[in-house]
């Protein structure tokens, strides 16, 4: 019997509508005390920002989905199946706002493996590789890389070692959205995933680069508009150079309305992109990202070269 390789990751994936068998695994936000379930689906993204994000406020709260939601969707998306399962999942991070994140992405995975081991279906692999730092579209570069290789026809071994190794080589550039909002959900004086201690960023907006778990503030600007146009022109300069390896770069944006393809730079970065045969992949951000990034924050993640 061929094996199957099915690709699962949790909803805070920057999955595009053009994602293909890739399955998502729900979960909660608990907004102003009303219970949202976030399929990951490009849909309730747009709800998400159209009708319950509002700019400044730190409400949204990401927490665990109960046992039968989880054994629902299961059913729903026919992971009882004998064939073998590849899932893609995150690891707690350093800071409060990821822990909390990952801790209820990671109980939601506790129970999806016991309710399939009640059934007699085990787990042949469980990538762990995935951290949350690569939470801005970086888990989505490699889901969708992954996936490219599934339907290639490529072991799943060989899927596995690619994950373990090119996690290590995604880079992701983070434009953060309203600052205030950052800093309100701060813990001791930085912006929850920014280490904003000693770098005096004040009312700055940074541009973040993480790769290998570590993070570097690589710019400090004016406006969020400014931090969004030095993005496009970093990795337009990073594709002019042949650096990115994978044939997908994700971009995000954490609004209803993307505004990316009207900013300076996208044109020439969409026109480089395509020299290279590169998918350049724009998508709504995830709610969970979102939330721990601000309103109108902006991402880009890629497998690096090296």
């Amino acid at each position: 019997m061929q094996c199957k390789v099915q690709l699962i990751v949790d909803a805070s994936a920057d999955l595009s509508p053009e994602a293909q068998q890739i399955a998502v695994l729900p979960i909660r936000l608990r907004i102003n005390d009303r219970l949202y379930i976030d399929d990951g689906s490009i849909a309730f993204k747009h709800d998400f920002y159209r009708n319950l994000w509002r700019h400044g406020e730190s409400f949204a709260q990401v927490e665990a989905s109960d046992e039968e939601e989880i054994a629902v969707w299961l059913e729903k998306n026919a992971v009882y199946s004998p064939y073998r399962l590849q899932i893609l999942t995150g690891n707690a991070s350093r800071t409060l706002l990821f822990e909390k994140v990952q801790r209820t992405i990671a109980e939601n995975l506790q129970v999806f493996k016991r309710l399939r081991l009640e059934r007699g279906i085990f787990e042949h692999f469980n990538i762990k590789a995935l951290g949350s730092r690569l939470m801005f579209g970086g888990q989505s570069v490699l889901a969708r890389e992954a996936s490219r290789m599934a339907q290639q026809g490529a072991a799943l071994a060989d899927i596995s070692f690619y994950l373990q190794a090119a996690a290590k080589r995604v880079t992701s550039l983070i434009a953060p959205g309203v600052m205030p909002y950052l800093k309100d959900r701060g813990v001791e004086g930085g912006y929850g995933w920014i280490d904003a201690k000693a770098l005096n960023l004040k009312m700055r907006f940074p541009v973040v680069e993480y790769r290998g778990g570590a993070s570097t503030v690589v710019a400090k600007e004016k406006s969020r508009d400014n931090a969004a146009v030095f993005l496009l022109e970093t990795l337009h300069a990073i594709l002019e150079g042949g650096e990115a390896e994978a044939p997908f770069i994700v971009l995000s944006q954490a609004e209803e309305a993307l505004s990316l393809r009207d900013y300076p730079r996208f044109s020439a970065l969409a026109a480089a992109a395509a020299r290279r045969d590169i998918e350049l992949a724009v998508t709504p951000m995830s709610t969970a990202s979102a939330i721990a990034a601000g309103p109108g924050a902006v991402s880009a993640s890629w497998v690096s070269r090296g």
